[in-house]
C-alpha cells in the first residue's frame, strides 16, 4: 500500500468557523455560517421592504385613507418603527432617493423644454 505524501489533515480545508449568537462564540460547520447569513440577508431585505411601505404610506406626501384602513396602517407603522433597527437613518434615506429622483425629472423636463 502505497503511503500518504502530505498528512490527510492538510488536504481538508478547515469546515467549521466561530459564530456569535447572543454573545457566545460557537463553533458551527461552514454551512450552517452561510445558512445564517443567508437568513440575514433575508431579514435586511424585507425589513427594506416594510420600510420602503412605511416611507410611501406615512411620508411627506400620505393620502386620505379610510378609518378601519388607517388603524391597521398606524398599527403596522407602530410595528416597523419598534422593531426595525436603523429605521430614522433608513426612512432619512428614502426621502434623499425620492428628493433627487425629483430633481432629476425637473432637469429632464427643463432640457426637453428648451431643445
Amino acid at each position: 500500500m502505497a503511503k500518504r505524501k502530505t498528512p490527510k489533515a492538510k488536504e481538508t480545508p478547515n469546515t467549521t468557523t466561530t459564530v456569535t449568537i447572543d454573545g457566545a462564540e460557537i463553533q458551527v460547520p461552514i454551512l450552517v455560517s452561510n445558512m445564517l447569513k443567508d437568513q440575514r440577508q433575508t431579514i435586511d431585505y424585507l425589513e427594506h421592504i416594510l420600510l420602503l411601505w412605511h416611507y410611501k404610506q406615512y411620508g411627506p406626501n400620505k393620502d386620505e385613507i379610510s378609518k378601519d384602513k388607517m388603524d391597521y396602517q398606524n398599527e403596522m407603522a407602530a410595528f416597523i418603527q419598534q422593531f426595525v433597527k436603523e429605521w430614522e437613518s433608513r426612512i432619512k434615506a428614502f426621502e434623499d432617493f425620492d428628493k433627487k429622483a425629483a430633481e432629476n425629472v425637473e432637469k429632464a423636463l427643463d432640457t426637453k423644454e428648451t431643445n
